[in-house]
């Protein structure tokens, strides 16, 4: 079997384990501490969406990717490369009738997919049963990070639920919609044939541009 252990007697065997997992730890905390440093001034610009998915909308979530190749980047490394999943929320005000600068709800990263850490640096303020929507950014790394976009999409729509506010739909980018639905089944979301009357686990997929609309619902096998 292969394995980037060298062949060597037990002690050192162990020696090679700790080291191993001391230098994930140390590797995470650094991704968390670069992370913090950066966020604490930055303040977003609304994305530009079709007013359709926005129209009554609470507040809106948005996710970006991007590939950090520097991290962790040394030989054998068992978790290169390093895909950070950005969380920035906006608030609508309706007396206003204006969109709030985005905040910074948490920065998640990720290894082929598996979750390996997490930085959250404030609580969202949305009411209870308020309503909004998840929008994915259009970004360089996003078609190949669909695993933790999904990843990403199920962890909030825990923490919402918990709020009881309700995701109205998810906007993809059209060339992703394909690879994220395919993806949802690693968490027991699947394509929902037909909507039927109850509480329901489930997930509204849209396309921008317009040609994917599928709802998955979550199903214990």
């Amino acid at each position: 079997m292969f394995s980037l252990m060298p062949k060597t007697d037990s002690k050192s065997r162990r020696c090679w384990h700790v080291m191993t997992v001391l230098m994930l730890v140390v590797g995470i905390i650094s991704i968390q501490f670069c992370g913090f440093q950066s966020v604490r001034a930055e303040e977003e610009e609304f994305p530009t969406i079709e007013t359709r998915f926005t129209l009554g909308l609470d507040w809106l979530i948005t996710l970006n990717t991007t590939t950090m190749d520097h991290m962790l980047n040394y030989p054998g490394s068992l978790i290169h490369p390093i895909t950070q999943v950005r969380v920035t929320y906006f608030t609508f005000d309706g007396r206003k009738q204006t969109w709030s600068k985005g905040k910074i709800y948490q920065d998640l990263w990720f290894s082929n997919g598996r979750p390996v850490g997490c930085r959250r640096y404030t609580r969202l303020p949305f009411q209870n049963g308020s309503y909004g929507a998840i929008y994915v950014a259009r970004t360089r790394d996003c078609v190949n990070q669909t695993r933790a976009l999904d990843g990403t999409i199920v962890r909030l729509f825990l923490d919402l639920a918990l709020n009881n506010s309700v995701i109205s739909s998810v906007l993809l980018p059209l060339e992703i919609c394909d690879n994220a639905a395919s993806d949802l089944g690693s968490f027991n979301f699947y394509q929902a044939t037909m909507i039927t009357a109850g509480r329901l686990l489930m997930l509204h997929f849209q396309s921008y541009p317009r040609n994917f609309d599928k709802y998955f619902v979550h199903i214990v096998k």
